[in-house]
């Protein structure tokens, strides 16, 4: 609020431009890490509603999947989309995998 009084400029939010709907969709995607690519890098598996399930490959192709769904999308919001679905993919990254729940059928032993 005040950053403007002080010349401070603060970066726009990536989510700005996008219609709303698709940044629900993107905040609510499903991440699956599946062993390695060539390079030696995680692999990840997206599945975001509206676009499906796919490989995260790059910004590139991830963009292009999201003009192919949403084509009044401009190039440059599909590119803001496909950065968007990247920070989601670093955070589940970064959470790790979640503990299994427990309760009474599963947690009796022999």
């Amino acid at each position: 609020m005040f950053a403007g009084l002080f010349g401070k400029k603060t970066a726009a939010p990536a989510r700005a431009g996008l219609p709303p709907e698709l940044v629900l969709a993107i905040e609510g995607c499903a991440v699956f890490f599946r062993g390695v690519n060539e390079q030696g890098e995680a692999r990840a598996v997206v599945r975001v509603t509206g676009l499906g399930m796919f490989n995260h490959d790059g910004i590139k192709e991830t963009a292009d999947r999201v003009g192919r769904h949403w084509p009044e999308l401009s190039p440059q919001q599909c590119k803001r989309a496909a950065k968007l679905i990247a920070d989601q993919i670093g955070k589940r990254n970064q959470e790790g995998p979640k503990a299994k729940r427990r309760n009474w059928l599963n947690s009796w032993e022999y």
